[in-house]
């Protein structure tokens, strides 16, 4: 129904290879994290060559983190190129995702990076090393400790579990009234209701996306729409628009029914999440695009 986390600037962490040969699983970004290098070697049973001229730091750009992904930078700091089979990044911060299969070549001197999905944050662990297990060139997975990676990873985990606190504390939907004002454009509500929380509850932002747009009625509000301590629901009326039904745009459209949306819980940093309209509404919305795109 909702889901989403803050965004923030990018944060780098870096690895060095262990010296054991166990392989871990990540947690944390949930699909693969190539890393070796300073001056660890790697371990005798099943090493690659070349594998200790391959260095791996994290980076969190903005753009990747409300889809909810990481981006993991592979150098290749020797003379051969680097083959690598399969990625997966492990912490005690999210819980774990599936290795992720994919052939990623690093030539000599090159930098490759590769966005990679993280799991659920373990909200009130205690977030110690973070390690890496990588397969190169056919070898079975090799594991590397991930140094340096401890403030981005803890800015992910704490804004993942800030954002499940904001979840938790209220139910944020479009209401059950709905109204077709033209042939593009439909009126209905906003709500909040109160849960966990009894903070105020603060709708900061609403946007729409390629397909549609989304705006509140009326005067342009700041913020969008507030649940003031003490009270357990508020709403704001809101109109949704047709931006586009053309075949182009409606390919390009990843989460046409999906609207952006920044809640904040009382003084804590607004946080990202999305609102789906669903039942009667969702049906509308769906019959008005279905006939724009073939009128």
């Amino acid at each position: 129904k909702k889901f989403g986390f803050g965004q923030g600037g990018s944060v780098a962490g870096h690895t060095r290879r262990m010296w054991d040969g166990r392989c871990v699983v990540a947690l944390v970004t949930g699909a693969l994290l190539l890393g070796c290098g300073g001056s660890s070697t790697p371990s005798t049973a099943g090493a690659t060559a070349g594998v200790g001229d391959l260095h791996v730091s994290l980076e969190r750009p903005r753009y990747l983190v409300v889809s909810r992904k990481v981006e993991i930078i592979l150098r290749n700091q020797g003379a051969n190129p680097i083959s690598v089979d399969t990625l997966q990044l492990t912490s005690e911060a999210f819980e774990a995702v599936e290795p992720t299969l994919r052939s990623v070549d690093v030539p000599p001197g090159q930098r490759v990076d590769v966005p990679v999905p993280y799991g659920e944050a373990r909200c009130g662990n205690d977030i110690t090393e973070h390690t890496v297990r990588l397969g190169i060139g056919g070898s079975g997975p090799q594991e590397w400790e991930l140094e340096d990676a401890d403030e981005a990873i803890g800015l992910l985990h704490s804004e993942e579990c800030h954002r499940q606190a904001v979840e938790a504390a209220a139910d944020i939907d479009f209401g059950m009234r709905w109204r077709q004002l033209d042939e593009r454009s439909v009126r209905t509500t906003l709500v909040v209701r109160r849960a966990e929380s009894p903070d105020r509850i603060v709708v900061d932002e609403i946007r729409g996306g390629v397909i549609w747009s989304l705006k509140t009625l009326g005067p342009q509000r700041t913020p969008a729409l507030a649940l003031p301590e003490g009270e357990d629901e508020a709403e704001v009326d809101v109109q949704l628009g047709i931006l586009r039904c053309d075949p182009h745009g409606m390919a390009e459209s990843k989460k046409t029914y999906r609207f952006p949306i920044y809640v904040s819980l009382g003084e804590a940093e607004a946080q990202y999440l999305e609102v789906e309209p669903t039942g009667s509404g969702r049906a509308l919305l769906e019959r008005m695009l279905d006939d724009c795109a073939n009128g």
